[in-house]
């Protein structure tokens, strides 16, 4: 008797397993498939073949299993990083303090803004944090007889006036509740005087407020936010330039330097003439128009002040003759300039801001904020000419290389009471939030005599502005009150 046994083989892969799953990610004119039974119908949760339960199966223990083989916290650098001690331990290292900048206080006080309801209660308001003074002398008598402020109602579809009025019986004469301050000319009234200052502080110190901005945030015309901004910018420039003067930097010393803009000038331009000139020379071939940088140098302290000094062309005034091109056409207006001391300002266009040169350094006077007590260190970003200014200073000086990616490194042999790490990361993070600051409708261009040298005013007031601005106003609305009246004080 013949037994006959017959082996089935049960095929959970059909004719087509051999064929590889598609990516999950669809692409234009491909259609899904299972990746079990590779039906177009359905997909691997909802397959009917016995194989698509033991697929899951095998995903869901793969996946498990790799769960347990992943560490608790995946970069153990983050995890150290966690906590405070950590953060204390790194600002010592860097900036061999354990203390912040500046520490603000974390209860914030909001402001009383009921006194700006009523002009009486803004008027005493201003009086006491100094924004407005009593005048003692009448202008036109110079009597002492000076009374008020009073108050005329009697207007006729316009707001109330406040005024000054001389009690003398030759003069009698009234003045302008604001003539003897710093917001003569601003045509608004007491309380609402009082609610811009108070909205001008409570903004955003490293944000610039534009006058559209101020418009919708306190509701006033545009012609007296516009007067207002101006005067807050300019008390705050005169204060951060002063500020910036008078700094002493000393310990661990950041140097670099930055631009900030550029402007253009033609290739006409005769006060760029020699440079153009030199360029195109050098390269072979002419341009229609040259980009100048506006270029800062500074010098930051880690856990300390910022300085800061600016790098003007200097135009030479001894240019004792001047002659033509002898291949010049009509076509190639080009000049030659004999006697001119030109520093290499204008550069090519496409081309990067030129490096800070020692000449340069010097000529600025920025060395002379360096303080003299040590031990003393410059750290800086591969520029050799603060290699130089250290030797100068004899003084040690630490650098990086950023054009080869090197941004900070341990130092093995440093004096002590210096950082081990050199770098600029402090003062790269302060080049950031000037740009962030600096509006971009700043007129970045200058005229002297017609011709453009130097940047405008408008930009290194603003400049100026920002770093009044970081040092002061980064406390809370009390902190930059004081701060704010400081600046009306005289």
């Amino acid at each position: 008797m013949m037994m006959m046994m017959m082996i089935i083989y049960v095929d959970i892969f059909p004719s087509n397993s051999n064929m590889k799953r598609p990516s999950a990610r669809s692409r234009r004119g491909q259609q899904h498939r299972c990746a079990v039974c590779g039906s177009l119908k359905h997909r691997l949760e909802t397959c009917p073949y016995p194989g698509a339960t033991l697929v899951k199966k095998l995903k869901g223990q793969l996946k498990s299993k790799s769960s347990r083989l992943e560490p608790k916290h995946p970069d153990a650098r983050l995890h150290v990083r966690a906590g405070t001690k950590w953060q204390k331990e790194a600002r010592k290292a860097y900036s061999k303090s354990p203390k912040s900048e500046k520490q603000p206080r974390r209860i914030d006080s909001s402001f009383d803004w009921s006194v700006s309801s009523s002009d009486e209660a803004a008027m005493d308001w201003l009086c006491d944090h100094g924004f407005l003074q009593k005048p003692k002398t009448c202008p036109d008598c110079s009597a002492k007889t000076l009374g008020g402020p009073w108050k005329l109602d009697q207007r006729q579809d316009r707001r109330p006036w406040w005024f000054w009025r001389c009690k003398a019986w030759n003069c009698q004469r009234r003045k302008a509740l604001f003539f003897n301050s710093r917001f003569e000319g601003l045509k608004v009234t007491p309380a609402e005087l009082a609610y811009m200052i108070m909205s001008y502080i409570s903004a955003v110190w490293n944000q610039c407020i534009s006058i559209a901005h101020f418009v919708q945030l306190t509701g006033l015309g545009y012609s007296s936010c516009r007067h207002f901004l101006d005067i807050m910018s300019e008390r705050e420039a005169f204060a951060g330039k002063a500020l910036s003067m008078s700094a002493k930097v000393t310990k661990c010393i950041e140097a670099d330097g930055t631009s900030v803009g550029r402007f253009w000038v033609k290739r006409s331009n005769k006060t760029y003439a020699d440079q153009i000139y030199q360029l195109e020379n050098r390269e072979g071939k002419t341009f229609p128009a040259f980009p100048v940088h506006i270029r800062l140098l500074g010098l930051r302290q880690r856990n300390g002040p910022l300085v800061l000094r600016f790098l003007r062309p200097r135009v030479s005034c001894n240019i004792s003759v001047m002659f033509p091109n002898p291949t010049q056409t009509k076509e190639d207006p080009i000049f030659f300039f004999f006697g001119s001391t030109w520093t290499s300002e204008v550069c090519l266009p496409k081309s990067r801001p030129p490096q800070e040169s020692w000449e340069e350094i010097k000529n600025s006077k920025l060395l002379s904020a360096v303080s003299c007590r040590k031990p003393l260190a410059i750290y800086a970003d591969g520029a050799r000419a603060w290699a130089k200014a250290a030797k100068v200073l004899k003084i040690h000086c630490f650098q990086v290389n950023h054009q080869h990616k090197e941004y900070a490194c341990i130092i093995r042999k440093v004096p002590k009471g210096l950082s081990n790490i050199s770098g600029t990361q402090t003062i790269d993070s302060d080049w950031k939030s000037l740009k962030t600051w600096l509006p971009k409708e700043a007129n970045k261009k200058g005229k002297v005599g017609g011709d453009d040298v130097t940047h405008s005013t408008k930009l290194e007031q603003r400049v100026w502005q920002w770093l009044w601005r970081r040092t002061h106003l980064r406390g809370n609305n009390s902190e930059k009150l004081d701060a704010i009246r400081k600046l009306f004080a005289d």
